[in-house]
């Protein structure tokens, strides 16, 4: 199974063209086994680094749909969105109870007029609240799909140079 994914990925960064129709010969002959030698040395060798220089930029170009950015534009580190995404839904909950004691106290206001604002403003936290917890839970997706996405490059590049190090994480 893992020779024909090989295969199948192979074939897919031919069609894509990052590799050229040489490159796609001699990688595929070194997968199913008929190149051998120097020149299966030397094919796997400059195939092997073309492949992770093009896995390297598919990555990072990948890396960079992930990263949120603040009002000036620079990159927010991951565990500085953890927290803003924590306390967003912290936030959320304390607009929906403020919503829930603004409703226990219905039945103590004099009037229609000051019964209209209160549903007015009852509405208002509760609906904010739910908005503000649905947006963390956004950035929290973010967060997993981010470490996910990471995790499949890491596992790629160490299966094209388990030698080689990881690029670091810039995060």
């Amino acid at each position: 199974m893992a020779l024909a994914d090989d295969l199948r990925e192979l074939a897919n960064l031919h069609d894509k063209e990052l590799i050229t129709s040489e490159e796609f010969k001699l990688a595929k002959a070194k997968l199913l086994g008929t190149i051998t030698g120097a020149d299966a040395s030397s094919a796997a060798t400059s195939l092997t680094t073309k492949e992770i220089a093009d896995l390297d930029n598919a990555w990072e170009v990948e890396r960079q749909k992930y990263i949120q950015r603040d009002a000036w534009g620079n990159p927010v580190q991951a565990h500085w969105l953890a927290i803003g995404a924590a306390a967003t839904v912290v936030g959320g909950v304390m607009m929906l109870i403020a919503g829930i004691n603004i409703l226990s106290d219905w039945n103590r206001i004099p009037n229609e007029q000051g019964r209209l604002v209160c549903a007015v403003l009852i509405f208002a936290t509760c609906t904010g609240g739910v908005a503000v917890i649905a947006y963390g839970a956004i950035l929290f997706g973010k967060i997993g799909a981010y470490r996910r996405a990471e995790q499949e490059y890491i596992r790629k590049r160490e299966r094209l140079a388990p030698v080689l190090p990881k690029v670091p994480d810039k995060a």
